[in-house]
């Protein structure tokens, strides 16, 4: 998509949107990442989270290319109406054990950065109205444990011994499978999102609060914050 849009003299501008699932932890939940923050390259990644790095250095890679400006959105949890939930690679349907629960690590519970929909939609129209290139964090105001999003989107997560988690882990991989996998430290460390860039150049702001005072109950619901 990158070299039709490189190739393809009419195409202006491309704005994307990838994961802020892409960062490095430290250990840690107080970990508040910035555009600048490294990346996780290390080669033990899950694929999927391999894959969302790969995007975006190719992204990243043509952010200052003089012809076609390009918009980089990294986005955290993304939450919609009814229990959805986007970009988590430890939620996502495909990271279901045979038995339907996702594994975590027993004795952490780290903080999700969390963005509605509605939100990312937001930040998307005021990329494309912006003339500024760059690569932006996109999150909402909350933030919320993943054993309480877990339950909150109606996903079960059952945490584990740390060594049975990598035999799980280790299973899975020789079946040919990451289903249950460890989800790289995101199962351990959380974090949140700086998103003062966005603020300042694509005048971005969150207007949708994920009724976090429901959670556990099942239910999600979106409301507009009036700024």
């Amino acid at each position: 998509l990158v070299d039709v849009c490189l190739e393809a003299p009419t195409v202006r501008s491309l704005v994307a949107v990838g994961s802020a699932f892409v960062y490095k932890l430290p250990p840690g939940n107080v970990n508040r990442l910035d555009e600048s923050s490294e990346l996780d390259l290390d080669p033990e990644v899950p694929s999927e989270i391999r894959s969302w790095i790969d995007c975006d250095m190719i992204l990243h890679g043509e952010v200052h290319n003089d012809r076609l400006r390009v918009v980089l959105l990294r986005v955290p949890t993304v939450v919609a109406s009814g229990g959805y939930v986007y970009f988590h690679p430890t939620l996502a349907p495909s990271s279901a054990t045979p038995f339907g629960a996702r594994l975590r690590c027993l004795g952490f519970d780290p903080i999700c950065a969390l963005v509605s929909d509605k939100d990312v939609a937001r930040a998307i129209r005021a990329s494309v109205f912006s003339r500024r290139p760059g690569i932006y964090n996109i999150a909402g105001r909350e933030s919320v444990p993943l054993s309480v999003l877990a339950r909150w989107v109606g996903r079960s997560s059952l945490p584990l011994p740390g060594p049975l988690l990598q035999a799980t882990a280790l299973g899975n991989r020789l079946l040919g499978r990451e289903a249950g996998g460890p989800g790289g430290r995101h199962l351990r460390y959380g974090f949140t999102l700086d998103t003062r860039r966005a603020e300042q150049e694509l005048d971005f702001r969150p207007g949708d609060r994920i009724g976090l005072s429901r959670a556990g109950d099942g239910a999600l619901r979106l409301e507009t914050v009036s700024t």
